[in-house]
């Protein structure tokens, strides 16, 4: 990914752009002793690469998915999620489904059990 032309592109974009903000003044000064964003580019993009595995690493290390999603309120939506599920089911509703799982499997009941059935 890194070794592609967009990356480069994109990587002298993102440069420029913060560059031309305020708290991107003194990368602004350090890319005109190397002739521009575009030049400088080449030198940083190392370190970039560096960085980005040694960060992904230590994040992945130190992620706990139980500090951002808690268990309880998981459970807590589930049970809100089925319970207005099973007020949406009538007696009508629930006399449907079954049709339509018994009409779906009885005539394989019938074929299985005239084979095994004799």
């Amino acid at each position: 990914m890194t070794s592609s032309p967009d990356f480069d592109e994109m990587f002298i974009s993102k440069l420029t752009e913060i560059s031309l903000r305020p708290e991107g003044m003194m990368l602004m000064t350090i890319s005109q002793m190397f002739g521009g964003v575009p030049m400088m580019a080449p030198t940083l993009k190392p370190m970039l690469i560096s960085f980005g595995e040694e960060m992904t690493k230590s994040l992945v290390d130190k992620f706990d998915p139980n500090t951002f999603i808690s268990v309880d309120k998981i459970r807590y939506e589930l049970d809100i999620l089925m319970t207005d599920k099973l007020q949406e089911l009538t007696p009508q509703k629930i006399k449907e489904i079954m049709e339509d799982v018994i009409r779906n499997h009885l005539g394989w009941l019938v074929v299985w059990g005239n084979l095994f059935g004799g």
